[in-house]
């Protein structure tokens, strides 16, 4: 009995190893009670302690990102139904407040009488990946208008030319409604103002410099 105890014992501190390393927790809802168990790296992985929480469903949904709830108990009740398999991409918040992503997916768990009663799932943080994505997104931006913004330099016809149509570019690219630039002579003195105005109409009044 001793032995099996000890190595019940090692199992779990392996277990437990193995998700504090591949960042990710287990989870089990039982629908009926309304009763949540996570497991301990699932608690880190929220930035909280088991006596914060009170192990029921709604509290769980509250950890979520305020955008991300409703999709997130969208698609609990869809899975408990039978109706479709959980999987999702989401934002939970920290007590301290920092966002991070997490990625659930989750499994039915079958009554006696063959009907559907909680859930059985996985949630893995995921905030390096996406971060990782986001960074390489940002730098494909950005080599995107550069390239636009040579193309537009070598087809002025002046600096000052060359200048506006990288503006309007840069305007373009980051969704700003007004641009402007200003061209410095010698002394660094302002020869001229430079404006981009993606509406002339709703922008017609505003302040700008005499040219």
């Amino acid at each position: 009995m001793g032995n099996l105890v000890q190595t019940l014992v090692e199992s779990q501190k392996q277990l437990s190893e193995v998700q504090r390393l591949s960042h990710f927790g287990l989870w089990l809802w039982h629908a009926p009670s309304d009763t949540v168990q996570m497991s301990d790296e699932l608690y880190r992985i929220h930035g909280l302690s088991p006596l914060e929480f009170d192990g029921r469903m709604p509290s769980r949904i509250a950890l979520a990102h305020p955008d991300d709830r409703p999709s997130l108990a969208r698609e609990l009740r869809r899975a408990l139904s039978g109706r479709s398999p959980f999987a999702l991409e989401y934002r939970v918040i920290r007590p301290g407040g920092a966002v991070r992503w997490v990625y659930e997916r989750a499994t039915v768990e079958m009554g006696e009488d063959g009907g559907p009663v909680g859930l059985r799932g996985i949630c893995q943080d995921v905030t390096d990946r996406q971060e990782a994505a986001e960074s390489l997104r940002r730098q494909t931006v950005l080599l995107q208008m550069l390239q636009r913004i040579t193309v537009a330099a070598n087809d002025a016809s002046d600096q000052a030319d060359a200048l506006h149509r990288c503006m309007r570019q840069i305007c373009f690219q980051f969704d700003w409604p007004v641009g402007h630039a200003l061209m410095l002579g010698p002394g660094r003195i302002v020869e001229d103002h430079l404006w981009h105005l993606a509406d002339p109409d709703r922008f017609a009044s505003y302040p700008r410099p005499l040219q």
